[in-house]
This record gives structure tokens, C-alpha cells and sequence, in this order.
């Protein structure tokens, strides 16, 4: 098979992260205005933002993970391109794109966020930043708890 279907699988499997991406994140969204609104002193406070529901959770989280991986995509090409021209071959393109994309990532999440939750862009952004939090600390547990099992019953890569 010919590139065509190298790119062909790349996109299906982009697809298929944005769409997981969504779900999670409608999980996360609504509890992190929840959390922001607990900050806001209540739900009924003139600085609140309304919780989202599931599905709308849903579509604004498919619409930022959408975006951000065709930007991601387009970064990891230029670092690609560039690596390619200086002689050197850069492994780790898609961690270096998604790094190099998560300050605009930032802004066009704050962005949707503004638009489809009617809030202010910067209670926007103070929201984005929570939910990163968040889902940093998840990560942070789940990848603990992965180490020590592993550690513990198998997986001999991560005996220390």
C-alpha cells in the first residue's frame, strides 16, 4: 500500500481520539464548573457559570479535540519538515506537536468555552486551566496505581 493509506489510517485513528477525547472530557467539563462555581461562592452568584449538560459537554469537547488534533497535525508536519531538512529525524514529533499546540489548545478551548457556556473569556480561561488540572491529577493517580501494580505483580519494566 501506498502513503494514501498510511494518511487514510492516520486520520481514522485521529477520529477516534477526538471522539474518546470528548468523552471524557463531557465527564470532566461539567464537574469543573461545578468546581469553579464552589470557587465563585455557589451556582447563584453573579460570577457562576452554568453547568453544561452531557451532551453538550459532549459536542464542545469533540469540536476542541477536533481542532486541536488537525493543528497538532499541522505542527507535527512542520517539525517533521524542518527536522527532514536539517538532516535529523525527530522521534517524538507528535509529543513534541501537542506540546508545542497546548497554548493555542488553551485558547481555543476558553474560546468555545466563552461561546457555548454564555461566560466571559477569562472565566473561560480560569475554567480551562481547572479542567487541566483536573484531568492532570487523574492522570497523576491512575498512572501511580499502574506503576504499582505493575511493580507488584508483573511487568518487570518497572521494578526499581
Amino acid at each position: 500500500m501506498g502513503h494514501g493509506a498510511d494518511l487514510g489510517g492516520f486520520f481514522f485513528r485521529q477520529g477516534i481520539g477526538a471522539a474518546i477525547a470528548s468523552l471524557i472530557g463531557a465527564v470532566f467539563l461539567p464537574a469543573t464548573c461545578a468546581l469553579y462555581n464552589k470557587i465563585a461562592h455557589g451556582p447563584q452568584s453573579p460570577r457562576s457559570v452554568p453547568e453544561p449538560s452531557m451532551s453538550k459537554a459532549m459536542a464542545i469537547m469533540f469540536v476542541v479535540a477536533l481542532i486541536n488534533e488537525v493543528l497538532a497535525f499541522f505542527i507535527a508536519l512542520a517539525i517533521a519538515a524542518i527536522g527532514r531538512a536539517s538532516g535529523t529525524y525527530q522521534q517524538n514529533t507528535a509529543l513534541m506537536a501537542h506540546l508545542f499546540a497546548l497554548p493555542i489548545s488553551l485558547l481555543v478551548m476558553s474560546g468555545f468555552l466563552s461561546g457555548m457556556l454564555p461566560t466571559s473569556f477569562g472565566r473561560a480561561f480560569i475554567i480551562t486551566l481547572l479542567y487541566l488540572l483536573i484531568v492532570a491529577v487523574v492522570l497523576a493517580i491512575v498512572a501511580g496505581m499502574m506503576v504499582l501494580i505493575m511493580g507488584n505483580f508483573g511487568a518487570g519494566y518497572f521494578r526499581v
